[in-house]
């Protein structure tokens, strides 16, 4: 007993130790210089020049303003317990800015389209602070977020063609459009949607006005390309002739010449702050650091590199915490290249043994990406209360929002919506080393809330778990719901003598309007789930591809306590499913959404998703006119939040100002409870309701929300 006193006592002094050798340092780029010892009153102008005096337990400290450099940090460790921290000054916004400004003499090229002459590259552009969109045709526009609209594409006709060998096609329009268009295509970028669930970017070698095909190659040489002409979609970019719209520009690689077409044809270009970018990267991160964090940095049109050169100098335990990345990355079709876009990079090289890399992103919104929003490779990498939306519009690259090329990810309690690619999350395959020393690779995805998933590709999944994702992961207590494709799948290739997976869970989840649940492999254990309103395909699909190879798939999984709509599991084994009908005399405890805890007033119904420090997601939703006047009121609890204050009245403007002294003030509930029973409500009468989260005595004031029931 002694000698464990005697360690803890040893680890405290350690730590307090470290704490007290530890050091702050201020960098403001408003008002500060390199001169300077980098006080709060005298603070450093460059981050890169603290760079050089950071050690252990070190925090660099930085004051509000919009920086442009890029910082490189190059064998810079911290410790598990005194990280090195780069932060915002607390109450002032940081900007790393990968743009530049662009003034100059505007000329009318022609209509309303301005041009300016650059000595520099440029491609992406912003107009007060809007992407414009890349000139294009068909037309689609990033203000309406019409871009994310599939039926904004051309689509191919059954003949088109595609040679493997040659990496070369001919597209052929399905109907008339490109044919009328008045366009000549050729040396125009086309984003390719050919494979099904993956897009690529090839150049147009020959087209003429009023033909309906083009010829193409795709530079990047796919090697599988699962072509299926009826069902390849296309656009073209990448040409000034396609400038027929506001909020359009073209980009003369040769000339360095901006073309735009502004949305306010009233006004000149130079009345507005119109940026492009110039940069990808603000922060390097690699050759050997450790325990590094990045706290409140906001990214405009950059992003982070955490990678290093080889194994031997990999880089770990780098965290990202409450950052805010928008238009993180973007492609460089506008200077004529048809390459992947540079995309956020979290990536550990060597073997992933476990805490390799140790990577965690905590409480950051990633939204307005082109291309994946994330390259990422680690072991026990934790994604934790993260915002994706409104992410890659082109897909161009592969399929996924966020691959992971790890293992065993934690993937926790994240907000997913309104992106491209068909694929969502999917859980780490690890790779052929990984799986030879027997590791662990299964994943946790639980807790999340996925929706509006867009169909700019075909197949996909809001959760996509491949063959070697699936040993051991679990999906669980995760909201799936309004897209075309699957909800959860546990995927493989439907091909004979394909190889499968084994040995997933997915439990409690809830999916609705999507395709379903679907599982392939084999020692599967599904249990548990909601599933309705899946009209396009079963609730619940247990796959079993009819060929010699896929011999027995599914003859071992579990399914039992999941609730179908339709009452219906496959079309290939439904002599071996389990129909769980919604009119069942069986009443199961935890299925879905309904969690063991008592549903009554001051009970706990969970809820998927991000959590802000103020309370939201309201139940019922706010401003339905049909909720039940019999309802409870539910809602996604502030982060960490100890109780809830709960306030409801007849008046918005009374529950907007009410204390806990006013009689709008109904009850403090303690978390986890978040069930609030108003008694009595009358059909057609507004109601309105407000809940303030409390954590440590500090009170987050929540939305007034309202409903009427019927």
């Amino acid at each position: 007993m002694m000698n464990v006193q005697l360690m803890l006592y040893t680890v405290l002094l350690i730590i307090t130790f470290q704490f007290v050798k530890a050091k702050e340092y201020y960098v403001s780029v408003n008002d500060g210089s390199n001169d300077n010892p980098g006080t709060l009153q005298k603070p450093w102008k460059s981050i890169n020049k603290a760079v050089k005096f950071l050690k252990s337990g070190d925090t660099c400290i930085i004051r509000g303003g919009t920086y442009t450099e890029a910082v490189v940090i190059n064998g810079l460790k911290g410790k598990v317990y005194a990280p090195i921290v780069f932060k915002s000054y607390p109450g002032e916004r940081v900007i790393f800015d990968g743009t530049t400004s662009i003034k100059g003499h505007w000329e009318i090229y022609r209509n309303d389209i301005y041009s300016l002459k650059l000595d520099f590259d440029i491609w992406q552009l912003f107009v007060d602070g809007e992407m414009q969109i890349n000139a294009r045709w068909p037309n689609a526009f990033w203000y309406d977020k019409s871009v994310f609209d599939y039926k904004k594409w051309g689509f191919s006709s059954k003949e088109s063609t595609f040679n493997l060998e040659k990496s070369t096609g001919v597209m052929i329009d399905n109907g008339t459009h490109l044919a009328k268009s008045g366009i000549n295509a050729t040396g125009a970028i086309a984003i390719l949607n050919i494979g099904q669930w993956l897009t690529w970017a090839g150049i147009v070698t020959n087209h003429t006005i009023g033909n309906a095909s083009f010829a193409y190659y795709v530079p990047s040489k796919p090697k599988a390309v699962h072509f299926i002409a009826q069902n390849c979609r296309y656009f073209l970019e990448d040409k000034l002739e396609f400038l027929d719209s506001p909020t359009e520009w073209y980009f003369d690689p040769v000339e360095k010449r901006v073309y735009v077409w502004l949305s306010d044809i009233n006004k000149n270009p130079s009345d507005h702050d119109i940026r492009g970018k110039v940069s990808t990267y603000a922060f390097f991160i690699n050759n050997g650091s450790a325990h590094i964090t990045l706290s409140g940095l906001n990214f405009f049109a950059t992003t982070v590199h955490v990678r290093a050169q080889s194994k031997s100098e990999d880089v770990n335990n780098i965290k990202l915490e409450s950052c805010y990345f928008s238009y993180p990355s973007y492609s460089h079709r506008a200077l004529g290249s048809t390459a992947v876009p540079n995309t956020t990079t979290i990536y550990y090289n060597g073997d992933l043994v476990q805490n390799s890399g140790n990577f965690s992103v905590f409480n950051c919104t990633f939204e307005y990406a082109d291309g994946q929003t994330m390259s990422y490779r680690g072991a026990d990498g934790v994604f934790e209360n993260n915002i994706w939306r409104y992410n890659d519009f082109t897909c161009v690259g592969d399929g996924f929002l966020l691959r992971s090329e790890g293992v065993r990810d934690v993937f926790v309690r994240n907000t997913v919506h309104s992106n491209g690619p068909c694929e969502g999350y999917a859980p780490g395959n690890g790779d052929t080393f990984d799986r030879k020393l027997g590791l662990a690779i299964g994943s946790e995805v639980r807790l999340n809330l996925f929706y509006d998933l867009k169909y700019l590709q075909g197949d996909g999944s809001h959760v996509q778990t491949n063959i070697y994702a699936q040993n051991g992961s679990v999906l669980e207590y995760n909201w799936c719901y309004d897209t075309r494709k699957w909800g959860l799948r546990f995927d493989r290739a439907d091909v004979d003598g394909a190889l499968w997976g084994y040995n997933g869970t997915m439990r409690h989840n809830v999916v609705w309007t999507t395709r379903g649940i679907r599982l392939k492999g084999d020692n599967h254990h599904c249990y548990n789930n909601l599933a309705f309103d899946n009209e396009l395909y079963f609730d619940l699909c247990l796959y079993g591809f009819p060929g010699d190879g896929a011999k027995g798939e599914n003859s071992h999984t579990v399914t039992k306590g999941n609730i179908l709509q339709n009452g219906a599991c496959s079309s290939i084994k439904t002599s071996e499913c389990q129909y769980d009908l919604p009119d069942s005399d069986l009443v199961l405890k935890g299925v879905g959404p309904y969690g063991k805890e008592s549903m009554a007033h001051g009970g706990v119904y969970w809820i998927p998703g991000h959590q802000d420090t103020a309370s939201s997601m309201p139940i019922p939703p706010n401003g339905t006119n049909t909720a039940k006047c019999n309802c409870h009121l539910m809602w996604l609890s502030g982060y960490n939040a100890d109780k809830h204050d709960v306030y409801f009245g007849l008046s918005e403007s009374s529950v907007q100002s009410a204390t806990t002294s006013s009689p709008e003030y109904k009850v403090t509930m303690t978390s986890p409870a978040n069930i609030f029973d108003p008694g009595s409500l009358k059909s057609a009468v507004p109601y309105y309701w407000r809940v303030d989260s409390v954590k440590e005595l500090v009170t987050t004031k929540g939305s007034v929300w309202n409903f009427k029931c019927q």
